[in-house]
Order: structure tokens, then sequence, then C-alpha cells
């Protein structure tokens, strides 16, 4: 007879007061606080041991290099384990740089990547039902397709299409790569022409407001660190676990898009050098 293992649908809380003694347990797809004062164990008694029993991967924010220097050797003994520490809080820990232009030769990764990010744009509220709010995202999502396309053509780099993104009527290498390159997806030279230069100023200036948002992070860590330490996050695995969990497809299926089948470089350095070449590791979503 097979023996049920509990932490393998949720982690143990410690014990009741009233009935007495009764192990308690919370599964791992369900939210969780913890309320204390500093100092009262909320990292040492509860994160910790969560991190620690849990089964598949984990994507895990922390404020204290300390935390994660407590359970990063016990994780590395189930699978790799990348940190995304674009201000350099724990140099010397296996990096993850993950490259949104990587994969983007497929025009349909593309526009679900882009998709994914214009996404974020909207919120949960009443903006999200804003139609308007809805159209200058499907807009904006246009012309970061066909940089994120153009860009992955014609071998260029992330910094090439926020350059593109802050000047958009006066970039014409993108809209000359689509018109010219052999590989290119047909018609989104015309996609893009009509996007950017659009003669209603206003709708060309709420989409151009709308991309910037969407590459807002990147362009904040590429002007602030340079172009290599920008950095985001990318799970190694086939499963992911996010602490307090989530049932919304709609946010699961642009998690999806913005990973797609994408190449991971993992750097193990305290910053990385045009000398030491990354090892690649590959995953299919």
């Amino acid at each position: 007879m097979t023996r049920f293992d509990p932490t393998q649908v949720g982690w143990r809380i410690g014990t009741s007061y009233i009935p007495s003694k009764v192990r308690l347990w919370q599964p791992w797809d369900r939210t969780a606080g913890v309320i204390g004062p500093q100092g009262s164990g909320k990292t040492l008694d509860i994160l910790t041991p969560a991190l620690l029993q849990a089964p598949g991967a984990a994507v895990v924010t922390l404020t204290k290099p300390d935390d994660l220097l407590l359970t990063i050797t016990a994780r590395q003994a189930h699978g790799p384990v990348a940190v995304l520490d674009p201000f350099g809080a724990a140099p010397g820990l296996p990096e993850l740089v993950w490259d949104p232009i990587d994969g983007c030769l497929d025009a349909t990764v593309a526009e679900k990547r882009a998709k994914a990010f214009c996404a974020g744009t909207l919120g949960s509220g009443k903006e999200s039902n804003d139609s308007a709010a809805r159209f200058y995202a499907a807009e904006a999502a246009k012309v970061i397709q066909c940089y994120f396309h153009a860009a992955a053509l014609a071998g260029l780099t992330l910094d090439d299409v926020l350059q593109w993104a802050a000047s958009p009527r006066t970039a014409t290498l993108p809209t000359d790569i689509l018109r010219a390159h052999p590989m290119a997806e047909p018609h989104w030279a015309g996609l893009l022409a009509g996007a950017v230069t659009n003669t209603d100023e206003r709708t060309a200036g709420n989409t151009k407001s709308t991309a910037d948002q969407a590459l807002a992070l990147f362009a904040t860590l590429t002007r602030a660190l340079g172009e290599q330490q920008a950095r985001t996050i990318k799970d190694l695995t086939n499963t992911l676990l996010i602490f307090g969990g989530s049932k919304d497809a709609g946010f699961n299926r642009e998690i999806s898009d913005l990973s797609a089948a994408t190449r991971a470089s993992v750097r193990v350095s305290k910053r990385p050098t045009s000398s030491r070449r990354p090892s690649q590791v590959t995953r299919t979503w």
C-alpha cells in the first residue's frame, strides 16, 4: 500500500491550539498571509520550511540575501537554481538572463510575447474593461511584435528595440528590415508603418505611451545598469509554482506567452564580461 505524502499537496504550518496538537497544512495552491513583528520568525519559521519542502519549481521574491542563502544549497540538490539580482545584492550566485528577443524569428512567438507584455498595461479594475485602453494595448502590441521580430531577424539587441520605441516615427530601420529580409513575416512592414505613422496625433501618442509602459522595466534597468546587467525572470522547469497561487486563466496564459520556447543563459559570476561565455540551458514550454 502506497503511503500518502502530504508534502506533495501542501506544506506544514504548525499545530493547532484548539483542538489540541492537530497538524495544520497549507495547500501549495492557496494564499497564506503571515502577520508578525520584525524578528518574530516569519522567514525562518514559515517561508524557509515551505521553500525547502516545495516538491516542484518555486518562484520566490525575497528582500534580503540572507533569506536566499538559507535555502539555495538545499534547492540546488533538486535542480538548477537561478537568481534574478539586477542590483548585485547577492554576487557570485547563478544569475539568470532572459532575452525577450530570443525566439522572435518565429513571428508567432513575437506576436504572443508582445501581447503578453502589453496585457500588463491593463489594470485589474475598470481600466481592464476600458475599450480605449484595450485598443491602445492592441496597437502597442503591433509595434512591439514588429520590433521584436525585426531585431531577431537582424541579430540586434533589446537596446535597439528600446531606441526604436523611444522615437518610433523616426526609427526607420525596423521597417526596412521587415520589408527587405527574406524571412520577415509578410505584411508586417506595413503593419508597423501604419501603427507608428498614424496621422491622428492622439492615437499615435497614446500608442507610444502604452508601448513605453509595456517596456518600462527594461528601459529602467538598462538606463541604470547597462544592457548586460538588465535582468528579467525565467523559470527553468516545466513546473511553475508561485507562492500565493493563481487560478486566473488569463494570467497563466500571459506567463506562457512570455516564456514560449526560450533559451536561458545562466552565468555564474559577479558580473558578466565579454570574455566569459555563458553556458546554455534550453527549455521548451
